[in-house]
């Protein structure tokens, strides 16, 4: 069983709610029967490795752009050494389709649509989000829209 929970009085809401937010404001998070026994299962793709820790009944592989199994690197021996830990590693988020880890909750967002039929994408951002959920619009031919809220200090800072 899936539902959202409100994060202070646990007051229940239907999982196909579209809104972040309780009525009365508070957080809404993702519930998920038997969480606590997922296990990461052996696979390539995103939604294989982590089905059980993912709120879908379906996902449809078409969707996806590659994401995921991003390299670990080994940082250079200054940063390294200024970390002060004996081994560090960088996740090269470069590797995804649009460069950024936001690609991972993009093909999210695009399950979720597909299972709740809906044909448009959107998100507000300033960079990274517009760009991916516009690539995962586009891989799956949905109307997508991204926006950017302006800002008095963005707008001051243009020549």
């Amino acid at each position: 069983m899936r539902k959202l929970v409100s994060t202070i009085t646990g007051r229940e809401y239907p999982f196909e709610r579209l809104e972040e937010f309780a009525d009365n404001g508070e957080a809404l998070e993702v519930e998920l029967a038997g969480i606590e026994r997922a296990r990461p299962r052996p696979g390539r793709h995103l939604w294989v490795r982590f089905a059980e820790f993912l709120p879908f009944k379906t996902m449809d592989a078409s969707a996806s752009l590659g994401e995921g199994n991003t390299p670990l690197v080994e940082a250079g021996k200054r940063l390294t050494a200024f970390s002060g830990l004996a081994r560090l590693l960088l996740k090269n988020e470069t590797q995804n389709p649009t460069w950024s880890f936001k690609d991972r909750g993009s093909l999210a967002c695009i399950f979720m649509a597909q299972e709740m039929g809906e044909r448009t994408t959107a998100t507000i951002s300033t960079g990274n989000m517009g760009h991916s959920i516009a690539a995962y619009g586009a891989r799956r031919a949905s109307r997508r829209s991204s926006s950017c809220r302006s800002s008095r200090r963005a707008r001051s800072s243009l020549p």
